[in-house]
């Protein structure tokens, strides 16, 4: 293997896995403090690379604008759907688990009556090349991993130096205590719900212009946040890190290497973490009474 096609899949590696560390992350968000796994993520996802793609394309604005723009109708939606469907089962996991399905389908059969199944894509707002020595990047690439580092460094000073951030770990550590310490919990849990498919739409549209989009993009993505989640460990925002680039890293070299095989791969790997952390590499196994 020469250094331009490892540097190559090295890159491919990273972009992916940060998108699903971003994914992830929002995922996490949902389960620690609001107790949801939300099965309509990866619909939110690919409403952003939607949003994204025709502010781009048919309203002819700048790309960052695309973006913000997707963020808040994303989140506006997400507000609606915790409003009128989660704020009243929420504490219901298989209640939440259901109404998750069935807002997953209608996303996703609204999106294929309003999009049509024909595949789309976005041109990249960045051209060009980056050349480190005698290996050269795509801009799109290098500014996707960028973006994404600076995504999570604002996650990172959001939960832990602001308020609004140690309200949402106490809540994640005892709901009932942080509002016995005057925590408006419905709030907090709004506030998680909202910024958890913020993200998601977020990756949506950095990866707008790296794949194509199509309203079933959302389900693969999904299942594959889900392994990183499984990797590092289900509410471990580290582990989540880990997990995602993990994830992505295998798939990348997997499948120069093996091919389609490639995701057997990474399920062997992900078995192998099971058995001998049942938790995740950052996270612990629950415990049963």
């Amino acid at each position: 293997m020469t250094i331009e096609l490892f540097c190559q899949l090295l890159l491919n590696g990273l972009s992916i896995g940060l998108i699903y560390v971003l994914v992830a992350s929002g995922l996490i968000l949902l389960l620690g403090v609001v107790r949801i796994f939300n099965f309509a993520h990866g619909e939110f996802y690919m409403l952003g690379a939607f949003i994204t793609f025709g502010c781009c394309e048919f309203l002819h604005l700048n790309f960052f604008l695309s973006i913000a723009i997707a963020i808040v109708l994303v989140t506006i939606l997400s507000l609606f759907c915790y409003r009128f469907i989660f704020h009243y089962i929420r504490g219901d996991i298989l209640l939440c688990t259901a109404a998750s399905i069935g807002l997953s389908m209608m996303l996703l059969r609204g999106a294929l009556l309003g999009f049509g199944s024909q595949e789309r894509g976005l041109h990249p707002p960045f051209k060009g090349s980056v050349g480190i020595g005698q290996v050269n990047l795509p801009v799109e690439r290098v500014m996707a991993i960028l973006l994404c580092l600076g995504v999570m460094f604002g996650l990172y000073w959001l939960l832990m130096r602001t308020k609004v951030g140690k309200a949402m770990r106490a809540v994640k550590l005892d709901n009932e205590v942080a509002s016995l310490q005057g925590i408006n919990t419905n709030r907090i849990y709004k506030i998680a719900f909202a910024a958890g498919c913020a993200l998601a739409a977020l990756a949506g549209g950095i990866m707008a212009p790296v794949f194509s989009i199509t309203p079933s993009m959302g389900h693969s993505l999904l299942l594959n946040c889900f392994m990183a989640l499984v990797v590092g460990g289900m509410q471990s925002m580290v582990g989540g890190v880990v997990g995602g680039l993990v994830v992505g890293l295998l798939l990348s070299f997997g499948m120069y290497f093996v091919g389609d095989l490639s995701e057997i791969l990474l399920f062997a790997v992900i078995g192998v973490i099971i058995v001998f952390k049942p938790g995740g590499l950052f996270g612990e196994p629950e415990q049963h009474e």
